[in-house]
């Protein structure tokens, strides 16, 4: 396990939240608090897009490839990737 430290905070939930917390730690067979800290670990811990993203940035730019030519490709790639998925039986 990484370190940890304890960092006492207070959250301010709505009753929906409240509930859903309380039903994942349930199922889950785990404390409350642990399964809050490891949506937020989850969550904080995370890489933002723009460090998905650099990777096809740098191989753009190398390309020569314009930031117009880069969101075109872009959005012809999601545009099929919607297509595919909407295509494909449930």
């Amino acid at each position: 396990m990484p370190d940890t430290t304890e960092l006492p905070i207070t959250l301010r939930l709505s009753s929906r939240a409240q509930a859903v917390l309380l039903r994942q730690a349930h199922d889950a067979g785990k404390d409350v608090s642990q399964v809050a800290s490891d949506l937020i670990e989850h969550i904080v811990t995370r890489p933002s897009i723009e460090e998905i993203m650099a990777p096809v940035y740098q191989q753009a730019a190398a390309s020569g490839m314009s930031d117009q030519e880069l969101d075109d490709f872009l959005q012809a790639e999601l545009e099929a990737h919607r297509r595919e998925k909407k295509a494909k039986p449930a």
